[in-house]
């Protein structure tokens, strides 16, 4: 993603990016080196990030794995450069938990009735009647957050197991 500072008009209803995909492929060189996460190192030169504006460039690299028959989890690496991609990133991380079914939950539902109340969210969302479901009435939430705190506690082992590679290096 390339963050671009441009000024628009009012009236203007669509909005595009400065350049095309030809000329940001031009400008990219990557190195054959990663980031962790395999995310590639690369470098733009700079005359494409002064004449398109770019302001930061952020990159993203998602990994989805299914939990069990109802969830996935998507891991997210990000990182974020200024104008000089020859620095060092700053880096972040997200964890998305969900049900692909929730997409055709969300499609179905009647936006133009204003937000949903949130007491229909165990029963719209978290609800799975399969033939084999332990998880009866309001237990769909706790059947939840006993997902989420699983994954919580893989990712915090998994901290503590990088902060003790660094203390060693």
């Amino acid at each position: 993603m390339l963050e671009v500072h441009n000024q628009l008009s009012l009236t203007e209803t669509r909005l595009s990016v400065p350049f095309t995909a030809q000329s940001l492929q031009k400008s990219a060189v990557f190195t054959g080196s990663t980031l962790p996460g395999t995310f590639p190192c690369f470098k733009l030169q700079n005359h494409f990030i002064t004449t398109n504006k770019i302001e930061n460039i952020v990159g993203k690299v998602s990994w989805t794995y299914l939990l069990d028959t109802k969830y996935s989890v998507e891991l997210h690496m990000y990182y974020k450069w200024g104008r000089d991609t020859a620095l060092k990133p700053v880096s972040g991380a997200g964890v998305s938990l969900y049900s692909d079914d929730w997409d055709d939950v969300m499609q179905a539902g009647n936006l133009a009735l204003g937000p949903r109340a949130w007491d229909d969210f165990g029963e719209v969302f978290l609800r799975h009647d399969s033939p084999g479901s332990s998880v009866r009435g309001r237990d769909w939430y706790e059947d939840f957050l006993s997902r989420v705190e699983a994954v919580q506690e893989i990712l915090n082992k998994a901290k503590l197991t990088q902060l003790k590679r660094q203390q060693k290096s």
